[in-house]
């Protein structure tokens, strides 16, 4: 009762009120704190993620080679090929003809882009998946181009399809 009726005095209102809005601003900076807080570690971290990532770029500037690979002249791509048409388990024979072309300059880059032009004859699709998927993730070779073209002449209708196929092979070097 008598904290009511101290409350209730006009001289002691402005006093209180002072006190109310004082706690209100406690709170709410208080809040803010650790709102803030929570932002300084996460700026801490992502400052430190930004560090490794620069410093995992400037490592892979000192080292371009590895994104040619060991894939630099046409006997190492023709042996590359070779193996690939192995573990496809294409024939030698299905092979009509294999093109060098020469090296470009990729835009403005240190890179340069060498095309090979391939030529296969009635080999089956699967045959032609797992050589170019051999060549894309062991020899870094991308198809740039691919055409299927049913054969002149008409293989068994028990057997799988087979295509005629051409196709352009990029190999991307490092040549500052």
């Amino acid at each position: 009762m008598k904290l009511l009726k101290f409350l209730m005095l006009p001289e002691n209102r402005l006093p209180l009120l002072i006190l109310t809005g004082l706690l209100i601003l406690v709170f709410f900076l208080y809040g803010e704190l650790g709102r803030s807080h929570r932002s300084a570690l996460e700026a801490a971290s992502n400052a430190k993620t930004c560090q490794e990532l620069s410093k995992r770029i400037i490592e892979l500037k000192k080292k371009p080679e590895l994104i040619s690979g060991n894939m630099s002249s046409t006997a190492q791509i023709a042996q590359s090929v070779e193996s690939a048409m192995v573990q496809a388990e294409i024939p030698a024979g299905k092979l009509v003809r294999v093109e060098p072309r020469s090296a470009k300059r990729f835009e403005k880059t240190p890179f340069l882009e060498q095309p090979s032009h391939l030529e296969f004859r009635e080999v089956t699709m699967e045959q032609l998946i797992r050589f170019l998927h051999t060549l894309s993730t062991q020899n870094r070779l991308e198809t740039m181009d691919l055409r299927l073209h049913a054969p002149r002449s008409s293989a068994s209708e028990t057997g799988p399809e087979i295509w005629n196929a051409e196709l352009v092979l990029t190999n991307t070097i490092y040549s500052p």
